[in-house]
């Protein structure tokens, strides 16, 4: 497995068309972003990503779109994410096909590198090339940042 960052897992690629409302139902691709919210739209015949919205649009596109699920989490109010997936940096994006864990990845910063990154998560979870069931992200410097953000914040141990 090709990693980008200290906490990336999973390879990319790229590709874009037009919004297609039609096409972009039924791919199975979900998004889980922390911290961060972006709506990716998968056209479902080519496996393009057809359009990003920020948060402004995201209640437009998610009424939309009935096959895709977005989801904004912000990690250091709820732990059900942290616990299960054992990061504690944010932005924390993890992208599932089909509900399976394809790539989990904080390297992520432009709108480019969320293009690519979910793009590669498709053709992953395409090819069945899930991450390892209960696969969770190791502890060390690069992963503690959620330990400084609000230090009021209950945050779980890992």
């Amino acid at each position: 497995m090709m990693a980008n960052g200290p906490n990336d897992h999973g390879p990319s690629t790229s590709g874009r068309s037009d919004l297609d409302k039609t096409t972009a139902q039924g791919d199975g691709m979900v998004y889980y972003p922390s911290g961060n919210l972006a709506v990716a739209i998968i056209k479902q015949p080519a496996g393009h990503i057809i359009t990003f919205f920020s948060d402004a649009r995201a209640s437009q596109v998610l009424a939309s779109f009935d096959a895709q699920g977005v989801y904004k989490v912000d990690a250091s109010e709820g732990n059900t994410l942290q616990d299960r997936y054992g990061f504690r940096t944010v932005p924390m994006f993890l992208m599932f096909y089909e509900g399976r864990l394809v790539l989990a990845s904080n390297n992520v910063r432009t709108e480019s590198e969320l293009r690519e990154a979910a793009l590669g998560a498709l053709v992953r979870g395409r090819k069945r090339d899930f991450l390892p069931e209960g696969f969770r992200f190791s502890t060390g410097a690069d992963n503690t940042m959620l330990d400084y953000i609000r230090p009021h914040t209950v945050l779980r141990e890992l």
